[in-house]
C-alpha cells in the first residue's frame, strides 16, 4: 500500500516522498505521516468506505472556504498539481492536509472551544462550498433497519455472529426505544424553524492541543450544513463551554427538541458504522475489534447521553 501510496502522491501532488509512516488508524480512513524531501510534513487520509466519501469530498471544499475566510484553527487540505483538493481513484479516495505538531487531547479549556466553534458557525453565510444539508430524517433508515434485523438473527453461526447476537438482543429493547423516539422527533421538527449552519459533527474528540487555549480541529469527516445543536450537544454542560459560544452568539440558546436530535443520529449513524464493518468489513481480528468496541460505545461515554432522552 505505501509503494503504490508514494507513486500516487509523487504524481498527483508533484512532492518526492521521502518517507511514509503510520498514523494512528481512524474508524474512518487509513491514515499516514508523508515526509517530503523538501523536509515537509503531511498527513493523509485514505478512504475507502461509501457512507463516508461524499460528505468528506464536500467537507474539502467547504474547509478551503473557511481558510480563505481566516479561520485559522484547522487542518486543510492541499491541492494537488491540477488543483484539485482530493484524489479520487475509485473506491479510494485520497486527501492530503496540513500537518499540525500537537496531540489529540480533551484537556482543553472550554470556553476557548466554545468561542472557536462560534467562530466558525458565524461564518456560515461566507461558504460558498456545496455542503450536505440537513434534511431531518434518516437518510439510511433501510439499510439500518435490515441490519439491525440481521444482527438479532446473528447472522451465520461462526463464533463472532453468535457474540453479536447475543450483544444485539441484550440491548434490543432500549435500541428500539431510541429509535422510536428519533422518528418521533422526525416527525415533529419543522426544518424552517431551525437555522442552519456548517457544523463539524463530531468536535468533541477531534481537538489537537499545544497548550489548553491552543487548539486545532481535525477531522472534518462529517460536515454539514445543520443546527447549532450538532455542535454543541457533547459540550453544552461543560463549565464555560456556552459561556464562550455566547462571546459570538450572546443570544444563543439550545434548543431541545434539535439537541435530542443531534444525539440520536449520531447514535444511529454509528450504530449503522458498527453494523458494517461486523458484517462486511475486513475478516479476523477486525471484525471481532468492531464488536468488541461497540460494545464498549454503548456502555461508554456515549450512555450518558441517551439516558438523558429518558
Amino acid at each position: 500500500m505505501k509503494i503504490e501510496l508514494k507513486a500516487i502522491l509523487e504524481a498527483e501532488y508533484g512532492f518526492e516522498v521521502k518517507q511514509i509512516s503510520d498514523a494512528p488508524r481512524q474508524f474512518v480512513a487509513d491514515t499516514y505521516f508523508i515526509d517530503s524531501e523538501a523536509g515537509e510534513r503531511y498527513f493523509c487520509k485514505v478512504v475507502e468506505k461509501p457512507l463516508f466519501v461524499e460528505s468528506i469530498m464536500a467537507g474539502t471544499a467547504a474547509l478551503s472556504n473557511l481558510q480563505a475566510l481566516g479561520f485559522e484553527r484547522a487542518c486543510f487540505p492541499i491541492q494537488t498539481s491540477s488543483g484539485d483538493l482530493f484524489v479520487w481513484l475509485n473506491p479510494k479516495l485520497i486527501i492530503v492536509y496540513t500537518y499540525i505538531q500537537a496531540e489529540p487531547s480533551y484537556d482543553y479549556d472550554f470556553f476557548t472551544l466554545g468561542a472557536l466553534i462560534g467562530e466558525m458557525h458565524a461564518l456560515s453565510p461566507r461558504i460558498r462550498a456545496d455542503i450536505p444539508r440537513e434534511r431531518f430524517q434518516f437518510e439510511h433508515r433501510s439499510l439500518f433497519e435490515r441490519q439491525f434485523e440481521a444482527a438479532l438473527a446473528g447472522g451465520d453461526q461462526s463464533e463472532l455472529h453468535l457474540k453479536f447476537r447475543v450483544l444485539m438482543q441484550g440491548r434490543e429493547p432500549k435500541i428500539s426505544g431510541y429509535y422510536n423516539k428519533l422518528n418521533s422527533l422526525i416527525q415533529q421538527i419543522k426544518p424552517e424553524d431551525h437555522e442552519l449552519v456548517f457544523t463539524h459533527g463530531d468536535i468533541a474528540g477531534n481537538v489537537l492541543v499545544k497548550s489548553a487555549k491552543d487548539l486545532t480541529i481535525v477531522d472534518w469527516d462529517e460536515n454539514r450544513l445543520a443546527p447549532k445543536e450538532r455542535d454543541l450537544w457533547t459540550l453544552e454542560r461543560k463549565e464555560g463551554f456556552l459561556e464562550g459560544y455566547r462571546n459570538v452568539f450572546p443570544e444563543a440558546e439550545v434548543n431541545e427538541s434539535a439537541r435530542q436530535y443531534g444525539v440520536l443520529i449520531y447514535y444511529f449513524y454509528a450504530l449503522l458504522h458498527y453494523f458494517r464493518e461486523i458484517f462486511d468489513g475486513e475478516p479476523g481480528a477486525h471484525r471481532e475489534r468492531m464488536l468488541t468496541d461497540l460494545e464498549g460505545y454503548f456502555d461508554g461515554w456515549i450512555k450518558p447521553y441517551m439516558e438523558r432522552l429518558g
